[in-house]
Parts: C-alpha cells; structure tokens; sequence
C-alpha cells in the first residue's frame, strides 16, 4: 500500500508550485519513492493521474526545465511509468489474442 501513496504523492504534488521548487533538495526521499514503486500494483485511478502528466509531457517539460531540472526527471519518470504499463498491456492483449487462434507456441513473457 505504501507504493501506491508514493506515486499519489508523486501525481497529486507534482505540479505544486512548493513540489517543483523542493524537488532538488529532496530527490534522495523523492527517488526512493521512485524506486519502491511496484507499477504492476497500481490502480487505474492512480494511472489515470499519471497519465495526465503523459499526455501533457511536451508541453510541462519546457516549464518545468526553467524552474528545477529534478522536477524534469520526475515528469520524465511518470511518463515512462505510463509508458511501460500501456505497452505491456497492448503485449498481454495481442498474446492473449494468438494464444486463441493458436498462432503463439513461444511464452516469451
């Protein structure tokens, strides 16, 4: 459960004026935070916020790079979270449609 606080905290405090100014001076709290997070855990809820960031990904970067490049690497790592989860469930949909029509003999997940 304390994954799923972590990226919460991470999606609803990231665009925070204090969350992009603080972001530096706690990257070691904020990046073991990043590294606990089991991304298979998540909720859909919690994706669904991630997402946000995603899809507004060109557009916040540009902003955030002047204010603190930490903040860049978070927004960067929520994106590649979402990233992630996406093409693995696009992966596990297509082999679940050929382990149907019988064309996947090889478990290569």
């Amino acid at each position: 459960m304390d994954d799923l606080k972590s990226i919460e905290f991470l999606c609803i405090e990231f665009y925070s004026f204090d969350f992009k100014k603080d972001v530096s001076k706690n990257f070691v709290f904020i990046k073991n935070k990043m590294i606990l997070l089991n991304v298979d855990e998540l909720t859909e809820e919690t994706m669904q916020k991630c997402m946000a960031y995603w899809k507004n990904h060109a557009a916040l970067y540009p902003m955030l790079k002047k204010n603190n490049k930490g903040s860049c690497v978070v927004l960067d790592w929520l994106s590649s979270l979402v990233e992630y989860r996406l093409k693995k469930e696009t992966i596990n949909s297509l082999k679940r449609k050929f382990i149907e029509v019988g064309l996947w003999h090889i478990d290569i997940i």
